[in-house]
């Protein structure tokens, strides 16, 4: 497990907890998640879901001259800010002294979705 974890960032420590990169835990779970589940309506609460399409319509708003996101752009960003917000709330996240870095875009994501979420960390 250590080998296929470790090229994505992510490390097993000898208590068998997970080390490494908070983006790259997201990104991990986030793959599965939307292959999985991208076709369903939302696998996840439905305050989440509100809250996540508050949240991408205020970013669309901010950054773009129309807020218009495509469905599939929609449900991207609502998995991945349901998986960040999830992490949070349970304490499942690596550093807990660096929450600011919680929803940090990385080059794995379009330049659409990094914009979108770089937004979303700025102060």
């Amino acid at each position: 497990m250590v080998k296929h974890l470790a090229p994505l960032g992510i490390g097993i420590d000898d208590e068998y907890r997970f080390i490494g990169d908070e983006s790259a835990f997201r990104v991990f779970f986030y793959r599965p998640a939307l292959r999985f589940f991208g076709d369903c309506e939302f696998p996840y609460v439905k305050d989440l879901k509100i809250h996540a399409d508050a949240g991408i319509d205020q970013l669309a708003a901010a950054i773009m001259p129309k807020s218009y996101i495509r469905d599939s752009k929609r449900i991207a960003l609502r998995f991945y800010y349901t998986i960040a917000t999830l992490r949070v709330r349970t304490g499942h996240f690596i550093d807990p002294h660096n929450l600011d870095n919680v929803l940090r875009p990385n080059n794995q994501m379009d330049a659409l979705t990094q914009s979108l979420i770089q937004k979303m960390v700025a102060d």
